[in-house]
């Protein structure tokens, strides 16, 4: 628990000034010996502390593996069981590389261990689970992965989360949303199909949750921020025997996250399965879900004023529209998940559009025209530099309003965008970047 010990001192005895300042400023934790463990109940919980300045005991057991390798800097947690059954224990959220261990006994010494873990999902933090027994108590110790891992601690516990099986569907709703869950302790049910890319024949820690729709449109639902590698898939259907997987996914991005976009029908239930792409993968569970953006469609493109700015989007779940053309090198015949924008020229001169710092491939594109089907394209560009982003730039004339769109690389390609505009001094006019492809750049 951090202290301000080395604050009150400044004031109090400023003669033990050098001497406090080449401490750590943190006083030891409490719990930092066995025979002094913070006290645990319930069911589910989650208890925040710390490990800096904590020391191990003779005798105390390596954590990582439950053998008598020696601890690091661990502290303890005594945990009496209320019922018979599975549970957990995980460290997700702590500021370092932890270690985990769960242990009976009667001294540090001689414990025996019943779980170990060092590392988990893709945070280097820590989860075990175990059969308890009610009425037996559990020590619980978390440490640093070596002598260096010190800092604040998150630990939380729980038994089976209870949207484990297909009937127990976690209802969400809305147009948009996010709602926290658990896939530890989750298992798969007979005849439950794979939810990522279908190399499997089975699921394995997967959860479950119930949408249905008030309207007929596009939605994305996705599991960004989840603290292990998902899969993701929604499917229609009444029980396991009969589902029909309408979408699927693995990962997409580079965060092992996971992504579909469903064409939905109103009144329609689907059914969206959240799992680990094996059953080590494990943890807490983000899942987002929304519809299109605002600025889908021609019609409503967003409006773009001053000579520069910098303006934050997402094509999730976009959708192209009929006769709308390719944004990119043209090889396509069409758009893919495409966002509009205008712009009413505040003075004549050459301007730039670019997608920099956007999460996905991005394609861009410019053009003059008053609908989606007469529309003239000035210029496009698909990659720019090294990361898949794009630029333009074409000239503009005074008052004259110009939309630019743009879109993934396919139809895969869908997540946050970041578009930037800003009017070319008379003197670099000539710098190197991607003119028009067409000859309409007036």
């Amino acid at each position: 628990m951090r202290s301000t010990l080395f604050s009150q001192t400044i004031v109090s005895l400023p003669l033990l000034l050098p001497l406090l300042i080449t401490s750590s400023g943190y006083y030891v934790p409490s719990n930092d010996n066995f025979s002094t463990p913070s006290i645990l109940s319930g069911t589910t919980g989650t208890i925040s502390t710390s490990n800096v300045q904590a020391t191990s005991e003779q005798g105390e057991p390596n954590h990582a593996s439950g053998t008598v390798l020696g601890a690091y800097s661990s502290i303890w947690f005594e945990y009496t069981a209320p019922s018979n059954g599975d549970i957990f224990f995980n460290t997700f959220g702590s500021t370092f590389d932890t270690t985990l261990g769960v242990y009976t006994g009667s001294a540090v010494d001689s414990l025996t261990a019943q779980a170990n873990n060092d590392d988990t999902g893709v945070d280097y933090q820590s989860l075990v689970t175990f059969s308890a027994t009610a009425g037996t108590t559990y020590y619980v110790a978390v440490d640093g992965y070596d002598a260096s891992e010190q800092g604040d601690v998150i630990l939380a516990w729980g038994i089976a989360p209870p949207n484990d099986d297909f009937v127990n569907a976690t209802v969400i709703s809305g147009t948009t949303g996010q709602i926290s869950g658990s896939n530890i302790l989750a298992t798969a049910e007979p005849n439950e199909p794979n939810h990522g890319d279908g190399i499997s024949l089975t699921a394995y820690v997967s959860v479950w949750y119930s949408f249905t729709p008030s309207q007929d449109s596009s939605f994305y639902f996705q599991t960004l921020g989840s603290s292990f590698d998902t899969t993701l898939a929604v499917y229609r259907g009444s029980s396991l025997d009969n589902l029909v997987k309408m979408a699927g996914n693995d990962d997409v991005g580079y965060e092992y996250s996971s992504l579909v976009t469903l064409s939905a029908q109103a009144e329609t239930t689907y059914f969206i399965a959240v799992d680990g792409y094996d059953e080590m993968e494990q943890g807490n569970i983000v899942l987002s879900w929304g519809g299109p953006p605002d600025n889908d469609n021609f019609a409503d493109a967003l409006q773009l004023s001053e000579d520069s700015g910098t303006v934050s989007a997402t094509n999730l779940a976009a959708t192209a529209e009929p006769d709308e053309p390719n944004h990119g090198d043209g090889y396509g015949q069409t758009a893919y998940s495409s966002i509009w924008f205008s712009y009413k020229a505040t003075k004549s001169g050459k301007i730039t559009f670019n997608t920099y710092g956007s999460r996905i491939d991005t394609t861009l594109a410019a053009y003059k025209g008053t609908s989606i089907n007469t529309l003239v394209k000035l210029v496009d560009n698909d990659d720019y530099g090294s990361d898949f982003s794009s630029q333009i730039i074409f000239s503009v004339q005074k008052d004259i309003t110009y939309f630019v769109a743009v879109d993934g690389y396919d139809e895969q390609e869908q997540g946050d965008i970041t578009l930037s505009y800003r009017y070319l001094f008379p003197w670099n006019v000539f710098i190197p970047a991607i003119q028009a492809s067409t000859p309409n750049d007036t």
